[in-house]
Parts: structure tokens; sequence; C-alpha cells
């Protein structure tokens, strides 16, 4: 059955979008110098985030089914591809990698062992080239990455970690799964996977990290909000699991899994090194946030519902259409199910051209959400609103209407 994804006309909460002309990018002949903050390696010091990849000789730039983001600092580098599960800046998912680079010089760059060639467009952008090796053979690609301000979600990622060290919850800290209670002979089966947990107030980080070197670690994992409900029950992304604790420094959560009741043992991590590993890897991305609660940072950039002149996406409602209809997927599950309706999402487009604070209005299906998510934080910057002659960040609100091929739309 084919499917048809139509985006509905960009409606703010004022009214219709107009969309217009893309602005002018400035020409990149002072990329190398260094006015981005603190002590640099180089001038890709910062956060960057990819806007399209192809392969080398197509003419169309595609996206990825998530969003990949690179800091780069003082001789390291950490690469993240985050995924927007949920409504709120919170409920991410994320996996990443941490290790050495060397800018060698303004064609190359050296990541991890690998050469890469890079090619500056302006100060906040360049392209990058490598190539991909499989069993099938060598094929080459092209990234365009363009400066980016630190994303709330990792940003509420930050705040947990750093929240963790303050808060005075029975659960703040950092914690390991022991393994599985077997409901029958309460057998504790140990996992095949390292877990931990870092509960701060009000949030917690879940990640399973795999070392692979000192200067390289992989991590995978996801962070959310939880809350505490006395000794009995705790409450995490909206969920709600009973609590057992068997010491000060041990506890039983029992969740249901869909087919029954699981119950996993958690130890409380005391004199680890894991935590400082952990800290390594993220750290470096929260330079810019530090001691900012997510709070703090919306705070300081008021979003408007109106505006003289509204968000612009580059290229206009045509460029818009035609990077929806290239990037959007439908998801398989819902095709088979025949799941389809129209997702309502809202974002803030901040006053430097960003999309920011997704967050899903109306949706028929949790994964029709998450994939009208996705696409939209991985366009690329628009032209911001405009008040009194002033860029400011607006609220905008896209209908994404999902639907089956002959059905009723």
């Amino acid at each position: 059955m084919k499917r048809v994804i139509n985006l509905m006309k960009m409606v703010a909460l004022s009214g219709v979008v107009v969309l217009g002309s893309c602005r002018a990018v400035k020409d990149g002949t002072g990329v190398e110098r260094a006015e981005y903050g603190h002590e640099m390696s180089s001038p890709l010091e910062g956060f960057w985030k990819k806007t399209w990849i192809r392969k080398k000789g197509d003419s169309h730039k595609g996206s990825q089914p998530f969003v990949h983001y690179k800091y780069y600092g003082d001789k390291h580098m950490v690469s993240l591809s985050v995924w927007y599960v949920g409504t709120n800046d919170v409920d991410v998912d994320f996996e990443g990698r941490y290790f050495p680079f060397e800018y060698m010089s303004k064609k190359v760059i050296r990541e991890g062992g690998e050469n890469l060639k890079i090619k500056t467009r302006a100060e906040d952008m360049f392209e990058l080239s490598w190539t991909g090796r499989s069993t099938a053979g060598e094929t080459d690609y092209e990234e365009g990455w363009e400066r980016y301000p630190m994303p709330s979600g990792l940003a509420a990622i930050h705040q947990g970690m750093r929240d963790a060290h303050e808060a005075d919850g029975r659960y703040a800290g950092m914690w390991e799964v022991q393994g599985l209670r077997q409901p029958l002979t309460g057998e504790l089966i140990p996992p095949k996977l390292k877990s931990y947990k870092w509960y701060g107030d009000g949030y917690f980080l879940g990640f399973t990290p795999a070392r692979t070197g000192e200067d390289r670690v992989h991590f995978k994992g996801h962070a959310g909000t939880f809350t505490s409900e006395g000794d009995s029950v705790i409450k995490e992304r909206g969920g709600r699991n009973k609590v057992k604790w068997l010491s000060d420094d041990m506890f039983e959560m029992s969740w249901f899994n869909g087919r029954g009741v699981a119950t996993e043992v958690w130890k409380r991590v005391e004199n680890d090194d894991l935590e400082q590993q952990v800290l390594r890897v993220l750290k470096p991305m929260f330079l810019r946030v530090e001691g900012l609660s997510v709070a703090d940072m919306y705070a300081a950039d008021k979003v408007y519902e109106k505006a003289d002149v509204p968000p612009q996406y580059p290229g206009g409602i045509n460029a818009l259409m035609e990077y929806m209809s290239s990037n959007i997927h439908y998801p398989a599950a819902c095709v088979k199910e025949k799941v389809e309706g129209r997702v309502m999402v809202s974002f803030v487009v901040d006053k430097d051209g960003n999309v920011t604070r997704p967050k899903v209005v109306k949706s028929p299906d949790v994964r029709l959400s998450a994939e009208a998510v996705r696409v939209i934080m991985a366009m690329t910057k628009w032209k911001p609103a405009r008040l009194d002659g002033k860029p400011v960040s607006m609220k905008v609100t896209a209908p994404i209407m999902f639907a089956l091929k002959g059905k009723k739309k």
C-alpha cells in the first residue's frame, strides 16, 4: 500500500506564516579566527549540527533518520546522535562517542585516527567528505554542518547530571543494575550489558557505556523526568514503577513490560571511575550552559506568538514541502496497522533561526509523533521572525498529515 504524507500550511498561533526567500550566506575567508570563547585547538571549536548528507555526485541533499551533533573541544570531540521520542525537551534518546581529533589544515581534519576532507563555506558552515566502507565496497559521502547553539534536550541532560550532585533525595547519584529477578524462583539473573542510571533533582539519565580505549568511549542512552512518591512508587517519564528497598544502597524496581511484571535490582555505585568517564564524555558539550538550568535558558529568550514578520523557511513554502516529502518516513508499523491522521507539532524558531523546543500538541499515535518531531528538528535554520525591526523568537505550529493512499484524507 502506497503512503501519502502531506504537510499542511505552516500556521503560527497568530495566523498563517508566510514563508520567504533564503538568507544569503557570508563569504568564509575568516574561518580561522579564534572568536568563539575559551581556549581553542581549531576554528571548529564549538557545537555543530549536521544539516544534510548525500552520496558524492548526487545533487539532492538528504537528511538522516536522526539529528546528529558534534562538539569540537580542546583536542577531543564528542559525536552525538539524538532521537526525539517524546513531547517535551527531556524525552530524548541518544548515542554517541568521544575521541581525540586534530585540525590539520583548512582541508583536512583527523577524527579518531581517520582523515576527513573539509571545505569551509563560512565561519559558521563547513562541508565534510568521507568514505564509508562495508562488505559491499566503498562509498564516498558529503555532509553539510552548521554552527549551532546548545539544543534544549541536551541542556536538560546536563541539568540532570548537575542536579545529581546537589540533590538530597534518596535516589540522588548513580546506580548500576545488578540483574533481573525471576518471578517464581527469586533468582537474580545477571544482565548481558551493564546499565546505569543517574538520578538528579527531577531528572534521570540512563545509559549503557562500552569502552574501547582511554580516549575512545562509546555510549548510548536516554534522558527523562522522574518523581518519587515515598518509598514505594517512582514515576519515570510518566510511567509508574513499584519500588522495594533492600538496603540504603540497593532497591528493586518492578514494572510491566507488556508480557508481565519484570523486577530489576539496582545498587548504588560508589567510588567508581565510570562517573568521571561519563562526565568526560558529556561535559565538553555543556560548557556554554554551565550553571544554567533549562528554565534559565528559556527565561533569557522571550518567545512571541505574534510578530511584524513571521519566521520564514529558506526557499519558501515550496522548499519546505520538498524537504518534508523527501525526508519524512511513514513508520512501517503504522502502515501495517493502517494508522493515520494529523500530528500537530509546535516548535520555536529562535532569534538566531534555530528550530528548538518541539512539542506534540495532538497526535493519533506516538510513532507518528516521533517521526514528525524528528523531521522538524532536523530542519536547517529559518529566517527568524522580526518585531520592531529586530529578530525575535516565535512559536510556530505545524500540522503534518499522515495518510494512506486510497483512503479519505
